[in-house]
């Protein structure tokens, strides 16, 4: 059930980004490709030998460096829509660079035999509905995509004038393929989301049945990017998931994503503006199409960069689309290979094992340790034996698993094998635990309560687990349905470094917590597990902060019904 999906998105990773950029390379060879190709003769090669020769040479060095390069091999392996949006953002940028190669004295002979007016028709129905899947699938693509539609615009009215004939044209022919794309899209999101709201809804009332009437007459409710932009530019919303300085992307996860290929993009950019100020220009020595190509992966960047650093949520992943504009301009100096005939053997080497070595640590940590504990202990859950009380012979099921501090488990895993129902706990402070699914006393619960307070896990272990205590929960009613054995205890899924402050200092095998009334034991733990929201605290050994470094699940019960079972904290 996780091998098909990675599969599927490793495939489309090589055709959409890794092809895209070979394409790229082929339709716009840098001086670099030119110079290896031509034996030199400048300019007297055509893009068809320079592709005959990447094939023959095998994959060019900026698709080897993008194959290798740790967001490929993370994030393109799984079904992120950031990935995706990268995916059509690459295929986007091929389709124009095809484009405006037509215009080149290289390829002006094929126009007689292609029929320009057919080939551009293409192109354009292609280029509307390329901007729909991406904006249907992340509404950021429109950040990354407008200045590449609007240097393609531009270089291409230009051959013509700007007459107004050629004008209209384009634009219909490509808001004809964006609308019915669009369409489509919204069509099938209605059906989806209107079945949705017919299940959430009792349909036995009025209010109900006017209620989904209403929304299925209003399509702006099922237009997944508006609303998605709509919720976005509330700095409200975005503040449940973390608030950032705006120069997060910039300073921090443009280096973490690409390391040295930022580097040397910031370097490049500075070059460029001081060239801009003192008056001296690069003089373009390749030709037209590389340089259209060149701006336009600049331009590309710079604007995804610029208007998603506006936002004050910023998470590495918004930015993936960079990478390869990012590999095309930069991906041959990042290890060594920008200036061949000057470039020594070492100094190839020391580039290429920093390359590497970067990737390597990166890929480790995001890859293997960071949240690493989350799918085992969920695959865990599958297997996990019913806890045998102190003084009785049959078995009891825990009443629920409470994830706390932990990345959104995903319990689409479990399904088809125990009943599962999953509670969310967002807002908990005002509204309580939201929950979804049959929560009768035999079917085992799996409760996300992400990176609530200490507050909110206290409110769900006495609404989950009350104790005989009758002030504790509030309800006589809660503490009478506690005297039930299958009640007794309950699971929690945690980092040591956030249980660990709640326990009081106990020296046996059982600890008590700080709220009196439960006691708790470890269970079983999963070592590999990385939470960089919630570190180990450093006590001076090395030792002690390495073992914290995993996921622990914990039995909690009220203290004169722990079970016997379980290993001391």
């Amino acid at each position: 059930i996780l091998l098909v999906p990675r599969l599927f998105m490793a495939l489309l990773s090589v055709i959409f980004l890794d092809g895209s950029l070979w394409m790229l390379l082929w339709y716009s060879p840098s001086k670099w490709a030119i110079r290896e190709d031509s034996n030199g003769e400048r300019g007297e090669t055509s893009t068809a030998l320079t592709f005959s020769s990447m094939t023959r040479s095998g994959p060019p060095m900026e698709v080897i460096v993008l194959a290798s390069s740790w967001p490929c091999l993370v994030f393109g392996m799984r079904p992120f829509t950031n990935n995706l949006e990268a995916m059509v953002l690459a295929f986007l940028l091929v389709i124009v660079v095809r484009d405006a190669r037509v215009t080149t004295n290289v390829e002006k002979i094929n126009h007689h035999l292609m029929g320009k007016a057919n080939r551009g028709v293409l192109s354009l129905l292609l280029i509307g509905a390329t901007c729909s899947v991406g904006i249907f699938v992340r509404f950021t693509f429109a950040f990354f995509a407008f200045p590449v539609m609007i240097i393609f615009l531009w270089n291409r009215w230009k051959e013509v004038d700007f007459k107004l004939i050629y004008v209209v044209h384009d634009g219909l022919w490509m808001a004809f393929s964006f609308l019915l794309v669009s369409c489509a899209f919204i069509w099938v999101d209605t059906l989806y989301y209107s079945w949705q709201t017919k299940l959430t809804c009792n349909d036995t009332t009025t209010t109900c049945e006017e209620r989904f009437g209403k929304k299925m007459g209003r399509m702006l409710k099922f237009i997944v990017p508006f609303n998605a932009f709509r919720y976005n530019s509330k700095s409200s919303n975005l503040a449940e998931h973390g608030l950032h300085p705006r120069i997060t992307h910039a300073a921090v996860n443009m280096p973490m994503l690409f390391g040295p290929l930022a580097l040397v993009g910031f370097g490049s950019m500075a070059k460029n503006m001081r060239a801009t100020i003192i008056g001296r220009r690069e003089k373009n020595r390749v030709g037209s199409i590389y340089s259209f190509t060149k701006n336009t992966c600049q331009w590309t960047i710079f604007s995804g960069l610029l208007v998603l650093s506006c936002a004050p949520h910023q998470e590495p992943r918004f930015i993936l689309p960079s990478i390869v504009p990012l590999v095309f301009l930069y991906g041959r100096k990042v290890v060594g290979g920008g200036k061949v005939e000057n470039s020594t053997h070492s100094a190839l080497s020391w580039h290429k094992h920093v390359w590497i070595t970067f990737n390597f640590i990166l890929y480790m940590f995001f890859g293997w340790l960071h949240q690493g504990g989350l799918l085992p202990s969920l695959f865990q859950l599958l297997d996990l034996q019913s806890v045998i009380p102190r003084d009785e012979t049959v078995t009891q099921s825990p009443r629920a698993f409470i994830y706390y501090k932990t990345y959104m488990p995903p319990t689409f895993l479990t399904l088809g094998t125990r009943k599962d129902g999953v509670c969310d706990a967002p807002g908990m402070e005002s509204g309580g635990v939201t929950c979804s699914g049959d929560f009768q006393h035999e079917i085992e619960v799996i409760l996300d309560l992400q990176g609530e307070n200490s507050s909110v896990l206290l409110e769900v272990l006495h609404k989950w687990l009350p104790c005989h205590s009758p002030d504790i929960s509030g309800n006589s009613d809660a503490a009478k349905h506690s005297d039930s054995a299958d009640d007794r205890f309950l699971h929690l899924v945690s980092p040591p470094s956030v249980v660990l402050p709640l326990m009081e200092e106990c020296d046996e095998p059982t600890a008590t917590m700080k709220w009196e009334e439960y006691s708790i034991i470890l269970t079983q733990d999963h070592h590999g597990h990385i939470s960089t929201e919630d570190w180990p605290t450093f006590d001076g050994s090395v030792k002690n902060f390495l073992g914290q470094l995993k996921l622990d699940l914990y039995t909690v019960s009220c203290v004169q019904d722990l079970p016997s079972t379980g290993r001391k904290i």
